[in-house]
């Protein structure tokens, strides 16, 4: 059912937005399946920025190279029937696309894909956004060696690994894989390479996410106040069945300045229920409902960023 609903958008003190939230009412429906979002990986990151007109300048070559969909296909770099035999599918420099033609433009070596600051830490809780959550698998997590050099190709050689867990919990819709451990003397730009294996399938989902190790490799600057922040929310069903649907939200910064921090607040008109959302952490209360960015997406780019 469609409804009109006043919402409240706030962020910094000022009207914000929300940030990529996408969320089930009544019965979910899953179409998809996931990617690393902490720290996120490459395709997710280029498919926040906005598939039509990205902010980075490696995220335009992608586009350039190989279009928008597989942007808007962000949650499936997959082999259908892998079944563990990963390093005997994927050839050395394909290890991002999974070895598929349509995903190779994530491939590429370069310095300045998007990328994760990883401050010093005993471990690590990384999140894996799960569209379509499948509930048997694990999770292999590798990370580059010392020596790493992200201006060659990506080589199966290249990648230790640190962690493989089994059957993680799913938390406001993502797995959480705790307890993550990479070797402390490990420092600067690195890459964090994630298999999702299902077990009731053959099939396996591949990330690449890059890092930069030992804390923040720049200053933090000094915040400038944002001010006459301007805000466009468009709200679509996406899919629509007997007892609910499925909606998507997709938010444009028109002001200056970027959006650190949001959340959404809206009254259901009826009782509805939210049952399954991601991309951002919600709470209900009878018909009030609040939405806030999860904790690697707070962000929203500046002069006519976009998420959806």
């Amino acid at each position: 059912m469609l409804y009109w609903a006043r919402v409240l958008l706030s962020g910094m003190g000022l009207w914000a937005a929300l940030l990529g939230a996408m969320f089930f009412l009544d019965t979910p429906r899953s179409a998809a399946h996931g990617s690393l979002a902490y720290p996120i990986s490459r395709i997710y990151a280029c498919y926040l920025e906005g598939p039509e007109s990205p902010d980075s300048a490696a995220c335009q070559d992608a586009v350039a190279e190989g279009g928008t969909q597989p942007l808007y296909d962000w949650n499936e770099v997959n082999l259908p029937d892998v079944d563990g035999q990963h390093q005997a599918r994927i050839p050395d420099g394909q290890l991002c696309s999974a070895g598929r033609a349509k995903y190779a433009a994530f491939d590429r070596p370069r310095t300045d894909w998007p990328r994760t600051v990883l401050p010093p830490a005993a471990s690590y809780t990384f999140r894996y956004a799960a569209t379509a959550p499948h509930n048997h698998g694990h999770f292999e997590i590798y990370v580059t060696r010392d020596g790493y050099d992200p201006t060659q190709p990506l080589a199966w050689a290249d990648l230790e690994q640190v962690a493989v867990i089994q059957e993680p919990p799913l938390v406001d819709g993502a797995y959480e894989l705790a307890g993550v451990t990479l070797p402390p003397e490990r420092r600067g730009h690195h890459l964090i390479y994630t298999i999702w294996q299902r077990h009731d399938s053959p099939e396996a989902f591949y990330t690449c996410s890059d890092v930069w190790l030992g804390g923040d490799p720049t200053p933090t600057p000094t915040p400038t106040p944002v001010d006459n922040l301007v805000c466009e929310v468009d709200y679509r069903v996406v899919n629509a069945w007997n007892s609910g649907f499925e909606s998507a939200v997709t938010i444009t910064n028109r002001g200056s300045r970027q959006i650190s921090g949001w959340s959404l607040t809206w009254t259901f008109p009826g009782n509805q229920q939210i049952t399954s959302l991601w991309d951002g952490v919600h709470s209900q209360s009878g018909s009030a409902v609040t939405v806030t960015n999860a904790s690697w997406n707070p962000n929203i780019g500046a002069n006519g960023g976009q998420a959806s």
